[in-house]
């Protein structure tokens, strides 16, 4: 499997709220050294996310050979996602997600 991936060193996808137009997307970014591009804007929302526009725009990447696209959190849930993502032959699809894990509080 490594041997399929690019020599490009780390590359860091992360999540954002990104604004365009007075419009708020939950939005990803990847970043590499040279190189940098707003990945894609998250087409599903949840219920608490009603402050954001939805995205629906699915742009793939190819760094070295590495073509990838990216599915935000609850985007995984729906097959078309990784779809339109996974036709241009995408090897890798990258999915930032946060989990909304509870901390524990210790009792005293």
């Amino acid at each position: 499997m490594l041997n399929r991936l690019p020599k490009t060193g780390p590359i860091i996808v992360m999540g954002l709220i990104e604004v365009e137009d007075g419009r708020l997307f939950n939005s990803a970014m990847w970043w590499i050294v040279a190189h940098s591009s707003v990945a894609n804007r998250k087409a599903h929302l949840l219920g608490g996310e009603q402050i954001f526009d939805a995205g629906n725009d699915s742009p793939i990447f190819e760094i070295a050979g590495l073509r990838f696209g990216i599915n935000i959190c609850y985007d995984t849930n729906f097959p078309e996602a990784a779809r339109k993502v996974a036709r241009p032959r995408c090897i890798l699809i990258v999915c930032p997600a946060n989990n909304m894990h509870h901390r524990r509080r210790r009792r005293r």
